[in-house]
């Protein structure tokens, strides 16, 4: 039997960048989740497609570190063969998730595993604190409104009222 890495070649079309899967090691660009705030997950979709033309089952698809996973419901690969009749160009999809849980960079590896061998590539992501600006704009439409403001709030100036008396 010929060695699935001579024998199978798998491109990973990744959201702005391609990673190719061959001979058993990983060409290509790493997934980059870039900044993600902590208690909001970004999802990137992942393109498996055999290239060779022979069937590739693909055994199962993972991540080794916690803060990166598959998502059960968006992996459409594991269990997948795929060129079954030898057509190329046959894929499949699976979502990688990043859900950093402090700030910081975080790395891991997407694992996929098909015929006894696997294939893997970087994922890489940095977890901030939320980070949240806005511009606002006010609107004053009456006298007492501007004193308002210019005392601090209504509070103040009522206060400052009371104080006065």
């Amino acid at each position: 039997m010929r060695k699935l890495a001579v024998a199978l070649a798998v491109l990973i079309v990744a959201a702005g960048g391609s990673n190719a899967l061959g001979a058993g090691s990983v060409d290509g660009k790493s997934l980059d989740f870039g900044r993600v705030a902590i208690g909001f997950p970004q999802t990137k979709v992942e393109t498996l497609t055999n290239l060779t033309g022979g069937p590739l089952t693909i055994d199962s698809v993972s991540s080794d570190t916690a803060v990166f996973d598959t998502p059960g419901a968006g992996d459409n690969c594991t269990g997948v063969t795929l060129d079954p009749e030898g057509q190329p160009g046959d894929h499949c999809t699976v979502d990688v998730r990043y859900s950093p849980t402090s700030g910081g960079s975080d790395s891991g590896n997407l694992v996929v595993s098909e015929g006894g061998g696997s294939d893997t590539f970087n994922l890489t992501g940095t977890g901030v604190v939320h980070e949240f600006s806005f511009t606002a704009r006010c609107r004053i439409d009456t006298y007492n409104e501007l004193e308002y403001f210019r005392s601090g709030g209504i509070l103040h100036y009522v206060l400052r009222r009371l104080a006065a008396k």
